[in-house]
């Protein structure tokens, strides 16, 4: 799951609550790419974006796919949960926007 949250943080500079709201219709497979439609935005304005798809677009829970609806503060957490596995300084300093702000980093780039 962790993948996922990070590749539609980033390529599609989601915020937490975008990626919580998020319905499984939202999601559709063309070949090796998801195509993700965000209707509801905090500027309400519809986004698109694309991500590659590793073949499980539901989202993995304990080894499994699962339609199951992720936390919101499991989404919150989750940036400081990566910086935590990188081994970064004060993880607890990463937080939820912080995809969001590597989305526009990178774009910058």
């Amino acid at each position: 799951m962790m993948k996922v949250v990070v590749a539609f943080g980033v390529a599609g500079a989601c915020r937490s609550e975008e990626m919580h709201e998020m319905q499984i219709t939202s999601i559709r497979e063309e070949g090796n790419v998801l195509v993700v439609t965000l209707p509801h935005t905090k500027t309400h304005q519809k986004r698109v974006f694309t991500v590659l798809s590793e073949g499980c677009v539901n989202g993995m829970r304990n080894g499994k796919c699962t339609v199951q609806r992720v936390g919101i503060i499991s989404f919150y957490r989750m940036p400081g949960v990566i910086a935590e596995y990188l081994k970064l300084e004060n993880p607890e300093q990463y937080m939820d926007h912080s995809l969001r702000g590597s989305s526009a980093t990178i774009l910058a780039d």
